[in-house]
């Protein structure tokens, strides 16, 4: 089928150019970003990088861990002492007021598990990790409520590279097009759930 046939071309390129290309560093850097400001997620390098080099998947995934929670500790920062100036133009940049509100009248009761979701779901962390500091949520709290979060979610990840090597990137070769419409439906089904919740 040509539309598989397109993404699969894209597949390939994406393994071969990020996968062997994209340096730790600069995964790093995508993550830190990402969890304060950026809005594209590190799964874009991690992925295709754990593709490539699947012995090195628990690495990466550490890399990623470390330098995510490092950007949402200066997501945090920015909420607690900037967010008249900064932290409201990052609110304003993405459009999250709604989530933003919904965080602040949760916290009192719920703020640990809200970060942890934040960190380990499709939610909008960025958004969490500013608002984290605008509370003033215990410090210690939030960056444990980070670390397990987002540890989960980029071992979680990078597991099957790490155990089943090469034979992952050829499972996905050979059910492509099987692999792209079950990402696609569990992305709208997240998505759904999202609106709707």
């Amino acid at each position: 089928m040509k539309p598989f046939l397109f993404l699969r071309k894209v597949y390939y390129w994406t393994v071969d150019f990020l996968g062997r290309r994209a340096s730790p560093v600069t995964l790093a850097a995508v993550a830190f970003a990402e969890a304060s400001f950026f809005p594209i997620p590190p799964e874009v390098l991690l992925l295709p990088m754990c593709l490539a080099r699947p012995r090195r998947a628990f690495f990466f995934a550490g890399i990623t861990t470390m330098a995510s929670v490092s950007g949402a500790f200066l997501g945090y920062i920015i909420g607690h002492y900037f967010m008249g100036t900064v932290g409201i133009r990052v609110i304003d940049f993405f459009h999250l007021h709604e989530e933003f509100s919904r965080f602040q009248s949760l916290y009192s009761t719920h703020g640990v598990y809200i970060v942890f979701l934040a960190a380990f779901t499709p939610l909008p962390y960025k958004v969490f990790t500013i608002a984290s500091g605008a509370v003033k949520m215990d410090v210690f709290l939030f960056l444990a409520a980070s670390l397990t979060g987002r540890g989960s979610r980029y071992f979680l990840l990078a597991t099957p590279f790490s155990i089943w090597g090469e034979k992952a990137g050829e499972f996905v070769e050979k059910n492509f097009e099987k692999v792209v419409i079950g990402a696609s439906m569990v992305i709208v089904v997240v998505f759904v759930l999202w609106r709707l919740r």
